[in-house]
């Protein structure tokens, strides 16, 4: 509608993993980066793509957080690019096998982003089905980052997983190798379904400093288990808690149903913040004879009907929905709406 998009999360695409790491089985990177914009979707987190192709600082810094989701081959010109937008002030979140491996692919000795992340590469676990364990009590960081997810309890992160040893690095929780059975270790079973959690290997996250920005660093990849068929909430949890606890402060915060998707748009010439609300509800369908699992969802019959809570953390001169029908109240800076609708438009002046 010609105003700027808001999006707070850069996911970067790497053609670079994706013709190497992903040479044989393009779903390896791919599953990773779609798992990422799947979950930041779902969060109603505004995100955008940054092409390797021609990354700036430039382009970086139009993102609060940049997400390298599984970005299993970066160059050293790539690395010195984050450096500088991370010495400026921007946040790197950083997922499975990200920097691991070398320029046509093979597993590295050492980290690419080893300074960046803060820590050093012990290995990588030959598993998918790893767990992560996040402690209770803590600092304030570790709740943060724990958000909803019970504490003490293993659960499930399906995909690659890399073990480390902090160096400036905060550690926190613990990644979980999975347990393997006798059979299993002898290779006469096999090891597609996931299996229960065993010991610990490492740290499940870390938290470094660098310049005036910080790094998030997941052992495990929450963005592949996101799009994989073992796709639980704890895993999109961590990504939107992975978010928030880099970008406390969004300019807008939106909390809706999973099934509503968020687009933000800013007119700053007229200081005025659209939140464009898309309802999609389809009845249940069953799965097809052939081809399982894939089915064309069923049509939308009914527009949907849900409430949700936004935050524009400009202080809001004036709100309006546009369809008459929308309830819409404003309470301590909050702006509560009840829609029936599919596709429903918040217009906020600042």
């Amino acid at each position: 509608f010609g105003q700027t998009l808001v999006q707070e999360v850069g996911i970067y695409y790497s053609s670079r993993t994706r013709d190497w790491y992903g040479r044989e089985k393009p779903a390896d990177y791919q599953q990773s980066f779609q798992g990422a914009h799947k979950a930041l979707t779902y969060e109603h987190i505004p995100c955008g793509v940054i092409l390797d192709e021609n990354a700036t600082l430039e382009r970086l810094q139009q993102f609060p957080v940049v997400c390298l989701a599984n970005t299993a081959i970066i160059s050293q010109a790539e690395t010195d690019l984050f450096r500088r937008y991370l010495e400026n002030g921007g946040n790197l979140l950083v997922t499975g096998l990200t920097g691991s491996l070398a320029h046509f692919g093979r597993l590295q000795k050492e980290s690419s982003l080893a300074d960046l992340i803060g820590a050093t590469l012990v290995g990588k676990l030959d598993s998918l089905d790893n767990h992560v364990r996040l402690p209770a009590g803590g600092d304030e960081d570790v709740g943060r980052l724990r958000g909803g997810i019970p504490a003490d309890w293993p659960f499930l992160v399906k995909g690659p997983a890399l073990i480390y040893k902090p160096t400036t690095a905060a550690a926190v929780g613990e990644l979980m190798r999975p347990h393997r059975t006798v059979r299993q270790k002898q290779g006469k079973e096999g090891t597609e379904w996931p299996m229960s959690a065993d010991a610990p290997v490492g740290p499940a996250v870390l938290v470094n400093r660098v310049g005036k920005g910080r790094v998030l660093t997941f052992a495990g990849s929450p963005d592949f288990a996101t799009a994989s068929e073992h796709h639980i909430v704890e895993a999109r949890t961590l990504l939107r808690n992975a978010v928030r606890f880099l970008n406390p402060v969004p300019a807008v915060e939106v909390a809706a149903p999973t099934h509503i998707q968020a687009v933000v748009t800013d007119d700053p010439k007229r200081r005025v913040v659209r939140v464009h609300l898309l309802g999609y509800l389809s009845p249940p369908a069953c799965t097809p004879a052939r081809d399982r699992p894939y089915m064309l969802p069923s049509l939308i019959e009914e527009a949907p009907l849900y409430r949700a809570s936004i935050r524009v953390y400009p202080p809001i001169k004036q709100a309006r929905a546009w369809n008459p029908a929308t309830v819409l109240k404003e309470q301590n800076g909050r702006l509560d709406l009840l829609v029936n609708d599919i596709h429903e438009t918040l217009i906020v002046s600042y």
